[in-house]
């Protein structure tokens, strides 16, 4: 018999969520889901500073302070107009729930964290969107996502969430780790192996 663990799970309102949902609590898991949506268990809006807090502090009341497994689904995707939106959600939601319940993961014996990419990491990216995102300069970032706006049609459709997605899961490797020196200034190469080395993590997060 499978023993019972809990699951946070964002963006349960959407298909790919839902469905992991259902298949986990049918499996006798606990989830929590959480979305804007008032069917979610945590009613949050992750593209904000405030609805990210008030995340943490529900999932901390509801699970007494431990989890087993997160899986940062929340995002916005297909043709979004508010592509600096998208990257408040697609990463910088990811990214402050990730950190956010790492310390109720480590109350766990087998913590495990997921996040998703986009096949659109295979496009060209948003110029500069990638560095302002590793700054951690939301700001910054949310100006640098909403240019895109301004340029050809399929540069900005789901791209700009898939980027931010990438960038999230190379940050995810280095959650367990010690601080690191401060880093050189990446150049467009560095960015684009970012890319790829996140996309890897990804993938490999949801077969952990």
């Amino acid at each position: 018999m499978t023993e019972s663990r809990t699951y946070v799970i964002t963006g349960t309102s959407g298909m790919l969520a839902g469905a992991l949902r259902e298949r986990l609590e049918g499996q006798g898991h606990r989830v929590v889901g959480i979305d804007v949506d008032a069917s979610a268990e945590v009613v949050a809006d992750l593209s904000s500073a405030d609805g990210r807090a008030s995340m943490l502090r529900d999932v901390e009341v509801l699970t007494d302070g431990r989890i087993d497994a997160v899986v940062a689904a929340a995002a916005m995707v297909g043709v979004f107009p508010d592509t600096a939106l998208m990257v408040r959600t697609n990463y910088f939601g990811v990214l402050a729930t990730l950190e956010g319940l790492r310390p109720l993961l480590a109350r766990s014996p087998a913590p495990r964290a997921a996040t998703f990419a986009s096949v659109s990491l295979l496009h060209r990216p948003i110029p500069g969107l990638v560095e302002a995102c590793l700054s951690g300069d939301e700001e910054a970032a949310a100006v640098v996502a909403a240019s895109a706006e301004d340029q050809p049609a399929g540069l900005h459709d789901d791209q700009a969430g898939a980027v931010a997605m990438a960038a999230a899961a190379s940050r995810l490797g280095r959650l367990g780790r010690e601080p690191h020196p401060p880093q050189r200034r990446r150049t467009g190469h560095d960015a684009s192996r970012r890319l790829r080395v996140g996309s890897r993590l990804a993938v490999r997060s949801v077969h952990a």
